[in-house]
């Protein structure tokens, strides 16, 4: 099967209102290093001819080429403007993309513990059904909340999907030529609305998405006991 050209878009344009910093939590240190070059680490060691785009909050632009100054980061990469959504933010590096013959992964800034072994299978399901997509089975009970009433579901028909979310060019040219709906939450809704289906591929429970100030705890000692293993 034909390997193709990859390319990496991180749309880091949040602002880290939820998460209660003054900087956007992507640019917060972590280990010894900001946590959006923890993040971009993996896929540029898994292959290093990645192409990498970011796309930044405007007004920090210049402060995250003083953080890969003062940390001596080196990686090649893009950087391009955010938009107001994850969409636009997507849609801005997109512009920087060929329409053919490469895959497009599209990464959460602060999700850095992607395993290569899950990355090799994303790119590979990604040749063969053009859109892969990572999810996790819930190992909670789960109940479904309708207004005043809830109710138990049975969790094993329901995934919890994460990122890197993979598809060849073209679909996702053709996804985010579309107008945005509010409904696109993550690139899967909108390429999926663009009438294509998603091949699930199961990822590792360790692939969090740092949200709240304990995953940096948590993140401080994964990243330091993955240092030790190396």
């Amino acid at each position: 099967m034909p390997s193709l050209n990859r390319y990496l878009i991180i749309p880091a344009a949040g602002t880290g209102k939820r998460f209660g910093s003054k900087i956007p939590k992507q640019f917060l240190p972590v280990a010894g290093m900001p946590l959006l070059m923890h993040t971009i680490l993996p896929f540029y060691r898994f292959d290093k001819k990645i192409r990498i785009i970011l796309a930044l909050p405007f007004r920090y632009i210049s402060y995250w080429h003083s953080l890969c100054r003062k940390y001596n980061f080196h990686i090649p990469h893009r950087v391009v403007k955010g938009g107001k959504t994850r969409f636009h933010s997507v849609k801005n590096g997109l512009r920087f993309v060929p329409k053919r013959n490469c895959i497009v992964a599209v990464h959460d800034a602060v999700r850095p513990f992607v395993h290569p072994s899950s990355l090799r299978l994303l790119f590979k399901k990604t040749l063969i059904h053009g859109a892969a997509v990572p999810a996790l089975k819930p190992v909670d009970s789960m109940r479904i909340v309708t207004g005043r009433w809830n109710s138990p579901v049975n969790r094993e028909s329901f995934r919890l999907i994460q990122t890197p979310q993979c598809f060849r060019a073209e679909i996702m040219h053709r996804a985010y030529n579309q107008k945005f709906r509010q409904s696109f939450t993550d690139d899967a809704n909108a390429v999926e609305k663009a009438g294509y289906s998603l091949h699930l591929v199961e990822t590792s429970t360790n692939n969090f998405k740092i949200t709240f100030p304990v995953d940096f705890d948590c993140a401080e000692l994964l990243i330091k006991m993955n240092g030790k293993k190396n």
